[in-house]
């Protein structure tokens, strides 16, 4: 469906808002790896069809959906690492003495 031409004109005619988010929605799929491999295929060429759309715009969306990626990694990181310890105080506290 993304890469019909019809939904290509629409991301065109609306530009400053759908592009980001149909390319940022095609990025965050393109990092989870598909069982299939047509479906994987398919993905990487309805990404290419809308790099070539706007070069410049792409590439923007690129680094900030990158950027974003790292914040996300950063911040469940951080979550795991407070459960931990969490964790660890319990199981100390919970100790007969």
């Amino acid at each position: 469906m993304l890469n019909s031409d019809m939904m290509q004109k629409i991301v065109k005619a609306n530009m400053p808002r759908a592009y980001p988010i149909i390319v940022k929605g095609l990025l965050h799929g393109s990092q989870q790896q598909h069982w299939n491999q047509t479906v994987t295929t398919i993905t990487y060429s309805v990404i290419r069809s809308y790099m070539e759309m706007s070069r410049d715009q792409f590439e923007k969306l690129t680094v900030q959906a990158q950027q974003e990626q790292k914040q996300r990694l950063a911040k469940q990181k951080d979550i795991e690492s407070k459960w931990d310890s969490l964790n660890r105080k319990l199981r100390v506290e919970a100790k007969p003495s």
